[in-house]
């Protein structure tokens, strides 16, 4: 099966300053990731913000919030991200940390190990030349 072109995802993906604080955290250029898409019809976003504590997702209209900068005053950095059908992979945690970037890479299609904070996988997209 081929899969259309309409099977691909279009994320923009959020990097924040981190919205805790923390002695780490607060050393860190970039503390947050979350990432966000046009639903179809391109009337909503889905956005899918992984916490500590839990994954939250929700839906804004796209007229309270044109732009994927306009989320947050946090927003430091925006990277759009296509991802191809045959990118997405069934979901291994194995041994690791769930945070909001295993959470972000998951929904990207990337199965790189060695890849824990905002700024390396900013690093990692932008060297792949998303933007």
């Amino acid at each position: 099966m081929n899969p259309s072109a309409s099977d691909k995802r279009v994320w923009h993906v959020l990097f924040c300053k981190s919205r805790s604080t923390h002695w780490l955290l607060d050393k860190l250029e970039m503390g947050h990731v979350l990432a966000m898409r046009l639903s179809p019809g391109g009337t909503m976003w889905t956005i899918i913000d992984p916490t500590t504590s839990i994954i939250e997702a929700k839906a804004i209209p796209v007229e309270m919030m044109p732009r994927p900068e306009d989320y947050s005053d946090a927003v430091i950095e925006v990277v759009r991200v296509v991802v191809e059908p045959e990118a997405l992979k069934p979901f291994k945690l194995g041994f690791g940390v769930l945070s909001c970037v295993t959470v972000i890479k998951y929904l990207l299609g990337i199965d790189k190990w060695f890849m824990w904070t905002p700024k390396q996988l900013f690093n990692h997209l932008k060297g792949q030349g998303h933007g």
